[in-house]
């Protein structure tokens, strides 16, 4: 159900009517969108994944469709259990204990066979088995329960007029979001209705709204990035992300439609956490990509990722003492890292909230929902990377004569803050927080510096609305995603595609663009 449509309200009804004619009471039913992580790899193995949309989304849009249908409703266990994602006979086991009453599973027959469900494999929960228009409906198989419905025959409209319809049957998942991305939100519309369209278009759901790119003054997009060997992909960076799932997946195919080219490097500059309603299913992603797939690779792209500020803080907040910080919960001035964190690092959606914890909850309470893998994956980002000339990092870089660029890359890949002030480093001026200034300093956030002689890249600070900073040796992303209204993103993700035999910054080897 990606996402759910009005067919799959219709074999609601058609079980219902079914179950009417055994005799059964309908006291009511509900919908349930299918797990981040059975969608997000379903679809990976399709070469679809730039079609994927997180459940909170696909948890909204049902709740919209079956607006007008008082006695279906949206369920949504299913699609928020943390780290893992419950298979139907799990999710049904889960209904049946919960409810006094006789549960029934309602599935198409392709799905029925495919699973060995005509049988009455799910017993004691009963199964209805909703065949196509035109199919043959089978045998009943009422020791165990098992029914086979009739799909209506009718049609959905097209068009205002009703001069052109779709059958019911041949309505899915994959036309719908083949309509929203072609802009045919008429026959979207038709599909999962005038709302659910609107929202799937205030979020660019499916490729269904319009992408910005900085290209300048009368020129193509691809005339900006110089022609390069078929050896030599280029570089995406993506700005801080913040939990926000979907407006990743939009920058990689807008980075690959951009370059002309499937086999990118994806740089991704850190915060991956706080002030996001996607925060969950952007790490379980990134764990996904990092686990399963050759230790990076998603689609053809090599994706890599620094840690942000915010992550480390997450960090510290679940784990005091971690990279040897000396800065733990008693820290003078800091009195609280968790309430801190909590209270303050978090301008939108919290982290802890996100994965289900009270408002002003406790840490303990964070450490039993914060899924084990989302921790090691925070842990394991290095805090500086290096792509040919590139340096890729959080903040910045420092200049002057004491802080040559080199001793800064050592010192970050040690990962180490128990040294920190012994290696010269100080701490972030504005709040004493433990931190490499290069992770956390904003106020490095236009340092350009020729002595370098390599290209710093860097997300966390904001610029002026809309503009990043562009030097000679220095790009800074504007990092504006955190901004939120209403629990979604009100300002687009910064990217840019470098070359990657970049020597210095300048039109012919950076592109710059935004995806919202």
């Amino acid at each position: 159900m990606n996402p759910v449509h009005k067919g799959h309200v219709a074999m609601l009804d058609c079980a219902a009517e079914r179950l009417s004619k055994e005799g059964y009471l309908i006291l009511g039913g509900f919908l349930s969108p299918s797990h981040d992580l059975y969608v997000g790899p379903k679809m990976e193995s399709q070469k679809t994944l730039h079609f994927f949309a997180s459940a909170s989304h696909r948890v909204a849009l049902c709740r919209k469709i079956l607006e007008g249908h008082p006695r279906w409703q949206c369920a949504t266990w299913e699609a928020s259990v943390v780290g893992r994602w419950p298979d139907f006979p799990e999710v049904c086991a889960e209904a049946h204990k919960h409810f006094k009453v006789q549960v029934f599973y309602v599935c198409g027959s392709d799905h029925a066979t495919r699973c060995g469900l005509m049988q009455g494999q799910l017993y004691p929960t009963g199964t209805v088995i909703v065949p196509r228009s035109g199919e043959t409906a089978g045998v009943d198989f009422l020791e165990k329960k098992v029914f086979w419905a009739v799909f209506p025959g009718h049609a959905v409209a097209t068009n205002g007029d009703g001069s052109e319809s779709l059958p019911l049957k041949d309505v899915s998942s994959t036309k719908v979001r083949e309509a929203l991305a072609s802009g045919d939100f008429q026959t979207a519309e038709a599909m999962v209705g005038p709302p659910a369209v609107v929202y799937a278009r205030e979020r660019g759901l499916w490729g269904s709204s319009n992408s910005s790119v900085d290209s300048g003054p009368s020129q193509s997009v691809r005339a900006h990035l110089a022609p390069l060997p078929s050896s030599s992909p280029p570089i995406l960076v993506v700005s801080d992300l913040h939990g926000n799932l979907s407006l990743l997946l939009r920058a990689l195919a807008r980075g690959r439609e951009i370059a002309g080219r499937k086999d990118l490097k994806v740089v991704l500059l850190g915060d991956f956490v706080d002030n996001g309603g996607e925060i969950s299913e952007l790490l379980d992603f990134l764990c996904l990509v990092k686990e399963n797939f050759k230790g990076g690779e998603h689609e053809g792209m090599e994706m890599m990722s620094v840690i942000g500020n915010h992550d480390l803080a997450c960090l510290l907040a679940y784990e005091p003492g971690v990279f040897g910080s000396s800065y733990e919960i008693a820290e003078p001035g800091y009195k609280n890292w968790w309430e801190k964190w909590h209270r303050f690092w978090n301008e939108g959606s919290s982290t802890p909230e996100v994965y289900g914890c009270e408002t002003g909850g406790s840490v303990e309470e964070f450490r039993s929902k914060f899924p084990k893998r989302h921790v090691e994956f925070l842990k394991s980002l290095p805090w500086v990377l290096e792509v040919g000339r590139f340096v890729f990092v959080h903040a910045g870089m420092r200049a002057g004569t004491s802080d040559a660029l080199e001793p800064q890359i050592v010192f970050l890949k040690k990962k180490d803050l128990s040294g920190l002030k012994a290696s010269g480093f100080e701490n972030y001026k504005g709040g004493g927080y433990g931190m490499p200034d290069q992770v956390c300093d904003k106020g490095l956030k236009d340092v350009d510096c020729p002595e370098w002689g390599r290209v710093v890249v860097s997300g966390h600070n904001k610029y002026k609305p809309g503009e990043d900073f562009v030097g000679k040796f220095r790009l800074g992303l504007h990092s504006c995603v955190c901004q939120r209204t209403e629990g979604k993103a009100n300002a687009a993700l910064h990217c840019a595609l470098l070359r990657p035999d970049a020597e210095c910054v300048s039109s012919e080897t950076v592109t710059r663009f935004q995806v919202t």
